[in-house]
């Protein structure tokens, strides 16, 4: 039996009693002193009642659970939530409920055997005195009978001593008549006298008599007095005892009464503990079709698997499907010897149902035509946000990006971030020949607040066509403070910009610095520095050149066959200098001037067998291992040997 209360007994110090029932609310927790109840007491804590005052010594205390039984702790509506804490709230209630009649039905029928006991003890205390009644009367009865006899034998008493007292009397008057003739006559006087004393010893006698039959009358009045005092104590004792039998036959049928009270609470209980209805389980469909039930009893198939299309059941709600965490409430019926379906419910519903702090969905989560998603704000009930389909013309599916961020939607405004496009913009991700304000693609102009999308929010590897760019780059200035890198570089404008790239003319191409052009390539492939207009590779102007190091220059240079000087630079000491090829010597001359920029002279040569000429144009002839011939023969001696060292001075 669960233990729905807990009894102690005061002691008049202790406040502190505790409790060891499961409960749905506090206000289902009752408290009783001598079986009144009492609300002077506050929760020391979920199971521990604390008196405001402490209950006395020998006082009866009881802590018990009385549940709501008026309203269901939750109430389910069409196509609201089901949680699993409102299911066990609901089927705790039906469990305490059932446990609180059971107890309170054997409660009952203890009472009811209690007062039937009484009842009966009374009904044989009331037989007894009803026994002793009949008997009292029945003494009664024979003490006035035992009291008439007296009386009557008084009577007769008194009869004969009024007899004997008229017979006295007539005596005495016979010996007054007989004194009366002494009187008159001696001789008949002493007969007289003798006639009177014999009278007189009659009348003695007489005397005696009526003395002795007063004394008995006398006697026989007391008696009867007596007897008449007995029967009326006798009449006492037997109105006593039918009180008394009529208090308790009253008694009795006030036992009765609460005994049919107690039968019927304990009836009602019964009937009450019969309706919460205990079920059998069973393990799976096979150990269902092993039984052999009878008409009306319970059962719960824990294991439900197949249930839902099984010809032993009748009645499954459509669509329902058995599974092994799932139980089928079930009643027998016979005829027709079939199990009607009445319920189920999870065997483990924190698996089966979502939790109020969320949980896993391992299958489809469908929202109905009518229903919504619904996700509350910080505030409740102030502002949501409702995710509603309005009803599709086929299958869609909305698949979310493998992305980081926030969902934004056509009508919101700047809250596509950097930190969330974080580099993932490419050529690939761009749709139609143009992002403009009337695109329809996923992210719009009205969507992205200006300022918002930074370098980092563009892809690394992004290929971005110009033609996805509007404007495109032929209307508009492209500037940069980095590296412009690209396959080709092809300027169209033909105006001299202030610094730049531009075509002068057609198929050419020049380069200008502070609006002016500096060097163009024309479209015979000939390259003018400080002209517009080469006559050979690099035209026929002068090159001037302020280098601040060594001039390199890599493959073959065409210049003009003159002495002028085909590639004349001014140093930094104004000395004017320059190389080029000799012509029809096929050698190349160094030439330097004498500086202010007055016309130069030739210095050094290699002549056209690579031999390295100073200070002349010609060598004399030599053997063919000397390759130095400077001005004169007498400042240096040298041998046909490769291997003799060069002495430059006097020898």
């Amino acid at each position: 039996m669960a233990i729905t209360s807990n009894s102690y007994t005061g002691n008049g110090s202790t406040t502190l009693y505790s409790f060891t029932f499961p409960y749905l609310d506090q206000s289902d927790v009752k408290v009783s002193l001598n079986g009144s109840p009492t609300t002077a007491y506050t929760f020391a804590n979920a199971t521990t009642i604390q008196f405001n005052t402490a209950p006395g010594a020998g006082v009866a205390i009881r802590i018990y659970r009385e549940t709501d039984d008026s309203t269901l702790q939750a109430v389910f509506s069409p196509g609201s939530s089901i949680r699993a804490s409102d299911l066990n709230s609901d089927f705790d209630q039906l469990l305490y409920l059932g446990q609180e009649s059971s107890n309170t039905a054997s409660s009952a029928t203890s009472t009811a055997n209690t007062a039937l006991t009484t009842a009966n003890t009374a009904l044989s205390t009331s037989n007894t005195a009803l026994s002793n009644s009949s008997t009292a009367v029945s003494t009664a009865n024979s003490a006035v009978s035992t009291a008439n006899a007296a009386n009557a034998s008084a009577a007769a008493a008194v009869s004969t001593a009024n007899t004997a007292s008229s017979n006295a009397s007539a005596a005495v008057t016979t010996a007054n008549a007989a004194s009366s003739a002494a009187s008159t006559a001696v001789s008949t006087a002493n007969a007289a006298t003798s006639t009177a004393n014999t009278a007189l010893s009659n009348s003695t006698t007489a005397i005696s008599t009526a003395n002795t039959a007063s004394t008995n009358a006398s006697n026989a009045v007391t008696t009867a007095n007596t007897a008449s005092s007995n029967a009326t104590t006798a009449v006492a004792t037997a109105n006593a005892a039918t009180t008394t039998a009529n208090n308790a036959l009253s008694t009795a049928n006030t036992a009765l009464s609460n005994s049919a009270t107690a039968i019927s609470t304990a009836n009602s209980a019964i009937a009450a503990v019969a309706s919460a209805v205990i079920y059998t389980p069973v393990a799976n469909l096979t150990a269902l079709a092993a039984l052999t039930p009878t008409n009306g009893d319970y059962f719960e198939l824990t294991d439900s698997t197949g249930a839902e299309s099984s010809a032993l059941i009748t009645g499954v709600t459509v669509g329902l499907v058995g599974a092994p965490g799932l139980t089928f409430r079930l009643r027998y019926d016979a005829p027709p010897g079939i199990f009607t379906f009445l319920g189920y419910f999870a065997n483990d519903s924190e698996t089966r149902y979502l939790k109020l702090q969320g949980g896993t969905v391992t299958g489809n989560l469908e929202i109905g035509t009518t229903g919504s998603l619904t996700f509350e704000g910080s505030t409740a009930n102030a502002f949501e946000t409702t995710v509603a389909v309005v009803d599709p013309t086929a299958d869609r599916t909305i698949t979310l990006p493998n992305v980081t961020g926030t969902v934004v939607t056509t009508g919101d405004t700047g809250s596509v971030t950097n930190t969330m496009l974080a580099g993932s913009i490419d050529k690939a991700k761009v749709t139609g020949t143009a992002i403009t304000a009337a695109d329809t693609g996923t992210v719009t102009s009205t969507m992205i607040l200006d300022g918002t999308i930074v370098n980092a929010d563009v892809n690394a590897s992004a290929a971005i066509d110009g033609t996805k760019i509007s404007p495109n780059f032929g209307s508009q200035n492209v500037v940069t403070t980095g590296t412009s890198s690209a396959a080709a570089l092809i300027p169209t404008g033909s105006s001299v910009p202030t610094n730049g790239t531009y075509l002068p003319a057609a198929n050419a191409v020049a380069i200008a610095t502070n609006s002016t052009e500096r060097l163009r390539i024309d479209s015979s492939g000939r390259v003018g520095i400080g002209t517009a207009t080469p006559a050979a590779g690099f035209g026929t102007g002068v090159v001037s050149l302020d280098v601040n190091g060594p001039l390199f220059a890599r493959g073959p240079i065409a210049a003009s066959q003159t002495n002028a000087g085909v590639f004349q630079y001014t140093a930094n000491d104004t000395t004017i200098r320059s190389y080029g090829a000799t012509a029809g010597t096929g050698a190349i001359a160094f030439n330097t001037g004498g500086g202010g920029g007055s016309a130069d002279t030739e210095r050094a040569r290699i002549d056209s067998s690579g031999r390295l000429l100073v200070g002349t144009s010609s060598a004399p002839s030599f053997t063919s291992g000397v390759r130095l011939v400077p001005n004169g023969t007498s400042e240096f001696l040298t041998s046909g040997n490769n291997n003799t060292p060069l002495r430059v001075g006097s020898v």
